[in-house]
């Protein structure tokens, strides 16, 4: 999975993220907790996706193959 670049965005002070919230921008841990619960795109450049039960390899190559370089998988 290839890391987002943060310190393209020019975030301002108060808007810095917390470690936890950090977790999710990166994939999280994985588990989800339950159906739904964590949001899948096959392109990080893309806003569309899809909702998947939680972020294991096996569910990411489900919905976009093989190819996993520009997968994102955030999970709630």
């Amino acid at each position: 999975m290839k890391k987002l670049k943060l310190n393209a965005l020019a975030l301002q002070t108060g808007e810095v993220l917390s470690r936890s919230q950090l977790k999710t921008v990166i994939g999280g841990n994985g588990s989800g907790t339950g159906s739904g619960s964590c949001f899948l795109r096959c392109d990080q450049n893309s806003t569309s996706g899809t909702d998947v039960a939680d972020c294991s390899r096996a569910t990411a190559e489900a919905g976009c193959g093989s190819d996993l370089s520009n997968t994102v998988c955030v999970c709630a």
